[in-house]
């Protein structure tokens, strides 16, 4: 897409977003805070859970969903009365994929009493701080996944690796304001913010924290959040997005920063693939 091409409204949307982000990420880099960053000495505790226990865990949990998801699909088929799912319903399997995960890591949580011996939240805040720190966090990422994105595809390119983007990513560009559009901003916005920080911050990160150093529990989990997405073309943004969300889970000791900022993320992208393509 040429510059001339660009909807004014998203550059106008882009210019302000940069120039707030450049400033909270200058803020957060240089002014130092009382939380410090990815250190094993901060209020957010490991959870103390066997390595097996790890292992087995995620691979219950995938195999959960991807049972779900075959399920779904064979539904989907008897209902519709056809072999073949239409491109444009592919994201109505995420809708029982994620509820699988929010069930199953519930009842973990429940098993291992994770919420009662180190609980998600140390450190509570009150609405109106969730929202400003997570905002805040939000806008400070933003020029890092910008200037991510811009080398990433350059990279994947030079290996010849595929530079397609996600379907769901194709499907919403320059899609209007329908009940389809409102089913899909529900999952982005509202379930896979919950069931993916619950699982790769929530579970993931704070377990590999008891067996390393949190930067390399941060590095380990974002590698699973981003390579769970099944995509090379958004697979380095979202590692970059991953680790920011642990490090504003480990400086907060909140998980509903990372939820919100997370919603946050999806909500900027489905407007920018809106905008994108009137």
């Amino acid at each position: 897409m040429n510059i001339e091409e660009i909807n004014p409204s998203l550059a106008t949307y882009y210019s302000i977003i940069v120039v707030l982000g450049f400033f909270c990420l200058g803020k957060d880099l240089f002014f130092k805070s009382k939380a410090p960053s990815l250190h094993p000495d901060v209020s957010l505790e490991t959870w103390k859970i066997k390595g097996l226990d790890i292992a087995l865990i995620p691979t219950f949990v995938y195999l959960l969903v991807f049972g779900t998801g075959a399920l779904t699909v064979e539904a989907y088929k008897l209902l519709m009365g056809t072999e073949e799912i239409a491109d444009a319903h592919f994201f109505i399997f995420g809708f029982p994929m994620h509820l699988t995960v929010l069930v199953s890591l519930f009842g973990f949580y429940r098993y291992f009493n994770l919420k009662t011996n180190v609980p998600l939240n140390s450190i509570n805040y009150g609405p109106i701080p969730l929202i400003g720190k997570s905002f805040f966090y939000f806008l400070a990422v933003i020029p890092i996944l910008l200037g991510v994105g811009y080398v990433w595809p350059i990279v994947l390119e030079f290996f010849n690796l595929p530079l397609e983007p996600q379907d769901l990513v194709s499907q919403v560009a320059g899609m209007s304001i329908s009940p389809m559009f409102l089913a899909i901003a529900f999952l982005a916005v509202v379930l896979a913010p919950l069931s993916e920080e619950l699982f790769f911050r929530a579970f993931l990160y704070r377990s590999l924290k008891g067996y390393m150093s949190p930067t390399m529990a941060a590095i380990v989990s974002s590698v699973f959040f981003a390579g769970m997405h099944f995509n090379w073309h958004s697979f380095l943004p979202l590692f970059v997005l991953g680790f920011w969300l642990c490090r504003t889970y480990q400086k907060t000791g909140n998980l509903w920063v990372p939820i919100i900022l997370h919603a946050f993320f999806n909500g900027n992208t489905l407007v920018t693939l809106m905008l994108l393509g009137s």
